[in-house]
């Protein structure tokens, strides 16, 4: 699957989600897997993750919920930390991508 042209595909509604789950607290708390609003088109049904650090939030949108301990998911992340830690998969190489500031494609 040619992943950037997914992520070229859902870019705009990501981005647009991202922001809402971020800003709101309330119904999107600390560490959680939701689903997605039925209302929401993306390709892949598998939910998200949100994880908050004080005032960093990770978004983990799955593409592939995977077995055991494999996931394939866009990353939407403020945090430094975790920003690093991608950075180094990518590094790395395989099939881990940087796709823009704060978005990262990662297949663990």
């Amino acid at each position: 699957m040619d992943w950037k042209a997914v992520w070229k595909d859902n870019e705009s509604s990501l981005k647009q989600f991202a922001v809402k789950v971020s800003a709101d607290t309330t119904r999107y708390r600390n560490h959680g897997q939701y689903d997605f609003p039925s209302n929401f088109e993306y390709p892949f049904d598998e939910g998200f993750v949100v994880e908050r650090r004080k005032n960093d939030v990770t978004l983990a949108f799955y593409t592939d919920r995977g077995l055991l301990d494999h996931y394939s998911a866009f990353i939407y992340t403020t945090d430094s930390t975790m920003r690093s830690e991608l950075d180094e998969k990518v590094k790395m190489g395989g099939n881990d991508h940087f796709l823009e500031k704060n978005w990262y494609l990662i297949n663990d």
